[in-house]
């Protein structure tokens, strides 16, 4: 049996080192089976930017060497994907569903066995925006500190006068389903410095995006002046309308006090649940007909692990259908994945039912920074190519972090790319669940 692999990269961004190891992995893996080693370039809807960071990557990726022997755009197959949805409506584990978030959680309410819930605890930040914070002076109520941010809470940033630090939990717990209940485990600080010691009585915070579950106002030394607890609501983050988003301000009051720095502390947040990996099984036998151009309608199947996967919503296939569709198409074999895809491959087994396909699951650990913090385009991790302009080869880049991963020895020299594909340790890259990128070239330049 011919090896077929294929790295699939969103179309949010540049390929980063993690995206490069992760195309790395399957084109050594077939390769060393004599095998093809094809991308995939997701998404269904590519306007003019999309498909310039699609032509990017493919560019990116010729650079590196890494040289596709096929390459898939999603976005050519709607009119076939849509097909395909038209033919598995006929298949009695498939159903009509358009309850909303709220529906769902609304009902199981009293009843929270009911409800099955898909979260992914990143290793990156969400979507918690602060907007504004502003220090009032306790005798006279005027403005001692405005900070206007429009920054992300949980991502690390900084500015004049503004400290934020990121810390990252020990938890390998990435997607699982959950009981309705306590699903946060963020933490992060934000240090307010007012330029000289202040009188002051009350704080006020504007949010942008609001998912903070909890966080309080403390003195440098760790006093609490004051804190804010928000009701679960079930852990929701609605779309496009929800209880946690849009501007929310919190008007914050305490006895005065006399201090220079104030430390904000964001306790815990909710994670975001959207509707199509939420579900309480109200419709599977409601026997529903709905026209699949209505923009509530959702196509689900009838699953028992982890929950009814929905195969259609938005008027579109879902990836976790699509990307079943296109590697039976392609005739993938193997499909080499991050550790922080492998809840999605749940869902994705469970649509592959559908058409026969269950896909070969291989998963390696994700490339983190000096922080922690997973390498990801929706953070802007700086793209691959920049270690290239800053002076490395793509050799070097590519045994650097193979030494990093602990796939080949950490005294390896500078390895090409057919050297290094026969090098890699498979298995060692498959048990792994993070590794930091480290550059070290043991006086060895490739």
């Amino acid at each position: 049996m011919e090896v077929i692999t294929r790295a699939a990269p969103t179309l949010s961004g540049r390929l980063h080192l993690g995206t490069l190891y992760n195309a790395l992995l399957n084109y050594a893996y077939a390769k060393r089976a004599e095998g093809l080693f094809l991308l995939r370039l997701d998404g269904q809807k590519v306007g003019d930017e999309r498909r310039r960071i699609g032509d990017d990557i493919i560019r990116d990726l010729k650079t590196f060497g890494l040289r596709p022997d096929r390459i898939i755009w999603q976005c050519d197959s709607k009119g076939w994907y849509r097909q395909q949805i038209e033919e598995v409506l006929s298949d009695p584990r498939v159903y009509f569903c358009d309850c909303t978030v709220g529906d769902i959680f609304e009902r199981t309410r009293f009843d929270q066995a009911r409800l099955r819930a898909l979260i992914r605890e990143e290793k990156y930040p969400g979507p918690c925006e602060v907007r504004q914070i502003k220090v009032f002076d306790a005798n006279s109520s005027e403005t001692r500190r405005d900070v206007a941010l429009w920054k992300t809470v949980l991502a690390s940033t900084e500015s004049e006068g503004f400290e934020a630090r990121w810390v990252t939990d020990d938890s390998k717990n990435m997607w699982k389903a959950h009981e309705v209940g306590d699903l946060a485990g963020r933490e992060t600080h934000l240090t307010i410095d007012l330029g000289q010691e202040t009188w002051i009585g009350a704080i006020e915070v504007r949010w942008n995006f609001y998912p903070v579950k909890s966080y309080s106002i403390r003195l440098p030394a760790g006093e609490k002046l004051v804190s804010v607890r928000r009701e679960n609501k079930f852990c929701i983050l609605a779309r496009p309308k929800g209880a946690y988003e849009g501007a929310v301000v919190d008007q914050l009051s305490f006895t005065p006090v006399k201090t220079r720095f104030i430390k904000f502390d964001v306790e815990e947040t909710h994670y975001e649940i959207k509707r199509e990996y939420c579900y309480d099984g109200y419709c599977r036998d409601a026997q529903k007909k709905l026209s699949l151009r209505a923009p509530r309608t959702v196509l689900r199947v009838q699953s028992q692990d982890p929950l009814d996967v929905a195969v259609y919503f938005n008027k579109l296939p879902d990836l976790c259908f699509t990307s079943a569709l296109d590697d039976l198409e392609a005739g993938i074999t193997h499909s080499i994945r991050g550790s922080d895809i492998e809840p999605f491959s749940l869902l994705e087994r469970e649509a592959g039912k559908l058409i026969g396909y269950e896909a070969h699951n291989l998963f390696h650990g994700m490339v983190v920074d000096h922080r922690q913090v997973k390498l990801s385009k929706f953070i802007n991790s700086p793209p691959a190519v920049e270690k290239l302009e800053s002076g490395s080869s793509p050799n070097e880049v590519f045994t650097n972090l193979a030494r990093s991963a602990g796939i080949v020895p950490v005294g390896t020299p500078v390895l090409d790319l057919q050297e290094l594909s026969e090098a890699i340790n498979f298995e060692a890259a498959f048990k792994q669940y993070t590794f930091e990128y480290r550059e070290q070239m043991y006086g060895v330049r490739g």
